[in-house]
């Protein structure tokens, strides 16, 4: 059949031959006339208008034959071809290059063409239609998605319960060219599944997507830009079913979420405000202690000595205290983090969000924002720790270096240091075994 198309598709162009809506005609040539008899064509002989001319019929082909690409783009011509026998040629002189559509195969300049999809979405736009015509249901009882048929007048109707409105189709006997690098048949074949299904409630959802869609548009286009965008009227569709069968609402979900999280940040930001009033405290009380601890040791009494070991035992003791009140708020944002994950990944293993993971993107944002704001707080609190120790520690050595203590003596520097170490390896390493146990927990 390729080669048959392609010494048809020569002599129509060597011989200049113009169609008629049933033949294609010729100037007299007796080599034309050889050539169409050794194809068994059957050529006519006639004469009008003073010249005499040679006429094939349409009919003697064994396939359909048009002159471009406009004379095959009609519905009606579509629907007579595939009843015919399927098999295309279109000369196409506008851009000089043939088309073809041999047993489900395309072709340009007789060459196959895998990616070019001109014929299928052709064919798939009359299928389409006629789908549509068959699901004007007359039984009262039934659910109908479409409610209006007419095909002599090509007007489809639909109405929607949910808005008491309906909606108006009109399309034309001529097919819209549409791009050929697009397979389209495949969107129509994943809308035909649906009704396979038997299940009225997906093709309610359908139905309303689908109406949505058209009444973006107007009247002559709407048919058109439904066929192109039936991929997305589709994910619309099942996408609000998942929704309707795991009882989700999106809006609502994401509101009652934001909600949930303002109780996370209020929760953070009271510990933020408690960290900050001890951070600014830290720097005013070690220029309160140094501007006492000078002014006692330049009066010279008897009681500055004892003074300052007391001044020394103080810091001890608040260190300690300070230091389990920052392992209370260090585990309180632990804590925080691992109930607001459970939470997160709780609505994520949802099946609706297993389904569809791009809707989870906004409650991951969410999530990423919690989790920032939590390890900020971790840093400062281990921070405040280490700035915290160190001063005190400062503060020590300026007490024992006033009192006249030998600073280098080693037995002052062994109990010192033992003392100091003991304290700092306790929290410190309390503090790294909490951290580690519950991160393992949020992991």
């Amino acid at each position: 059949m390729l080669k048959t198309q392609e010494e048809i598709y020569k002599i129509i162009i060597n011989y200049q031959g113009s169609f008629g809506d049933d033949y294609i005609e010729f100037l007299y040539s007796g080599d034309l006339l050889n050539e169409l008899n050794e194809l068994n064509l059957s050529p006519e002989q006639l004469k009008h208008s003073g010249n005499k001319f040679i006429r094939i019929q349409k009919s003697i082909l064994s396939f359909s034959i048009f002159e471009n690409e406009d004379d095959f783009l009609k519905i009606s011509v579509v629907e007579r071809v595939k009843s015919y026998n399927g098999d295309i040629l279109i000369i196409s002189k506008k851009n000089g290059n043939s088309i073809s559509y041999i047993n489900n195969i395309s072709y340009i300049n007789f060459n196959k063409e895998n990616s070019f999809h001109f014929f299928t979405n052709a064919f798939y736009y009359v299928v389409f239609i006629n789908f549509l015509k068959s699901l004007d249901n007359e039984k009262e009882d039934a659910f109908h998605f479409i409610d209006y048929f007419n095909k002599d007048n090509k007007k489809i109707v639909l109405t929607s319960l949910s808005e008491k409105s309906r909606i108006i189709i009109k399309y034309k006997n001529v097919i819209p060219s549409f791009s050929a690098n697009v397979d389209y048949s495949k969107y129509v074949i994943d809308f035909l599944k649906l009704f396979e299904e038997n299940n009225n409630q997906i093709t309610k959802f359908l139905k309303n997507s689908f109406i949505e869609f058209a009444s973006r548009y107007d009247f002559d286009n709407r048919l058109p830009n439904i066929f192109t965008n039936l991929t997305k009227i589709i994910e619309t569709a099942l996408l609000n079913f998942e929704i309707y069968i795991n009882n989700l609402s999106i809006d609502k979900l994401k509101e009652e979420y934001n909600k949930y999280k303002s109780k996370y940040f209020n929760d953070i930001s009271d510990i933020l405000s408690k960290l900050t009033q001890k951070i600014i405290g830290l720097p005013i009380v070690f220029a309160t202690t140094l501007f006492v601890i000078n002014k006692i040791t330049n009066d010279n009494t008897d009681n500055n000595s004892l003074f300052l070991y007391i001044l020394i035992a103080i810091i001890f003791i608040s260190s300690i205290f300070i230091n389990s009140l920052l392992k209370i708020h260090y585990k309180d944002l632990l804590s925080l983090h691992l109930s607001f994950t459970r939470d997160y990944n709780t609505l994520k293993n949802n099946n609706f969000f297993r389904k569809y993971p791009d809707e989870i993107e906004d409650f991951k944002d969410i999530k990423d924002n919690v989790d920032s704001k939590i390890s900020i707080l971790k840093y400062v609190t281990i921070g405040y720790y280490w700035l915290l120790n160190l001063s005190n520690l400062l503060l020590i050595y300026f007490i024992l270096k006033k009192v006249s203590l030998n600073i280098f003596d080693w037995n002052t520097w062994a109990i010192f240091c033992g003392l100091v170490s003991v304290l700092i390896l306790l929290v410190i390493g309390h503090l790294i075994i909490t951290y580690k146990k519950d991160r393992k927990s949020v992991a």
